[in-house]
């Protein structure tokens, strides 16, 4: 069709990104608001696979056409907010609501990584993801994306968004499937954070997933986003799973691994051991003595246990207690918890002493 002709149909109402050429117009014979882009950078191909097929989570695209060396796109409008948008607005996400929109995204991609050949997007980043109105997750903007070649090594254009790109999008490698997990992994990371991945930390529950996600070598990435999708599923259901036996096991037990459980015996029985064999100079009177020895020596043990249990985040410790959780350093909350707990230990033995002291008057 010619470009002239879509132009005519559609009426442009306003520029719906600042400095660009994508603007919110009106079909006048439907009355229906879509959207326009006018770009020099596409796979036409793949705007034409978009428009033979309606895949879930992509918007329906309805007219393409050539216009001065540029491709004219008129695509549906999705009315809601991008994830940048809502972060900007409302803040960071919660790990489980991430999880929800995340595991949408996996299931949107892998209508295109299926594909023969598969379709790479390359350009995954919270503006491109939007929530609509009625809570559906839209992908947007295939401008970038193009077809996996097996036997190129190179793509032949490299196109980034500074950020979210994955390191082989720089030109020095092609791009695939597991180019898009990076780019997952640096949303998740700014979606929590609020920041970007080189320039924020993140440490929490979800950290082992991201740095997956974002490792330098798409070998050491999850594979597939299958494979992502089961690690976020996974991550719910430990969330939900009625909790067991196991998660009562002390630190250095939990794992069932004999090398990690042979030096944790070694080690509470030494602590056990020396505590319990202090010899701690009474300051009772003699009547006393026995009695105000064990409970040092019980409280001198009590201390170093929880010490142990608060450095190894026992079941969650540190992330429960206020405002500890609110602390980003890891080694700061571990410093705080103990110098905590042993002022506690300190008062309730000098208040026993004090107590057994006037008991002997």
């Amino acid at each position: 069709m010619d470009a002239s002709t879509i132009l005519d149909r559609y009426e442009i109402l306003t520029p719906l990104v600042p400095e660009t050429e994508v603007y919110l117009v009106m079909d006048q014979e439907t009355g229906e608001i879509l959207i326009e882009k006018i770009t020099s950078i596409c796979d036409a191909g793949i705007y034409q696979n978009l428009k033979n097929n309606q895949y879930i989570g992509i918007p329906k695209v309805y007219q393409i056409a050539d216009q001065d060396a540029k491709t004219v796109l008129i695509e549906e409008y999705i009315h809601g907010s991008n994830l940048m948008q809502l972060v900007k607005k409302q803040g960071t996400f919660s790990e489980e609501v991430l999880i929800s929109y995340m595991i949408k995204l996996c299931g949107i991609l892998q209508q295109f990584h299926t594909l023969s050949p598969p379709v790479i997007h390359r350009d995954i980043k919270p503006e491109n993801i939007i929530l609509s109105n009625e809570s559906g997750i839209y992908l947007i903007d295939f401008n970038i994306s193009r077809e996996y070649k097996p036997s190129s090594e190179l793509d032949t254009v490299a196109m980034i968004s500074y950020h979210f790109s994955a390191p082989e999008l720089y030109g020095f490698g092609q791009s695939d499937q597991r180019s898009d997990i990076y780019s997952i992994g640096a949303t998740m990371h700014y979606l929590l954070t609020g920041g970007y991945l080189k320039e924020t930390k993140y440490s929490g529950p979800l950290s082992s997933i991201i740095t997956k996600c974002t490792a330098l070598d798409p070998d050491d990435r999850y594979q597939s986003v299958d494979e992502l999708k089961e690690a976020l599923l996974g991550f719910t259901d430990s969330k939900t799973k009625p909790k067991t036996t196991d998660s009562y096991m002390i630190p250095g037990f939990r794992s069932k691994q004999p090398w990690k459980m042979i030096p944790a015996f070694i080690g509470y029985a030494f602590i056990i051991w020396f505590c319990l064999t202090l010899d701690i100079k009474p300051t009772a009177p003699a009547q006393f003595a026995v009695f105000e020895l064990w409970a040092e020596r019980l409280s001198v043990f009590t201390c170093v246990i929880l010490s142990v249990f608060i450095l190894c985040n026992y079941r969650g410790w540190m992330d429960k207690i206020q405002p500890l959780n609110k602390l980003k350093s890891m080694p700061l909350r571990m410093l705080i918890s103990i110098v905590l707990l042993m002022s506690v230990t300190f008062f309730a033995l000098t208040l026993f002493v004090s107590i057994l002291i006037n008991l002997s008057n």
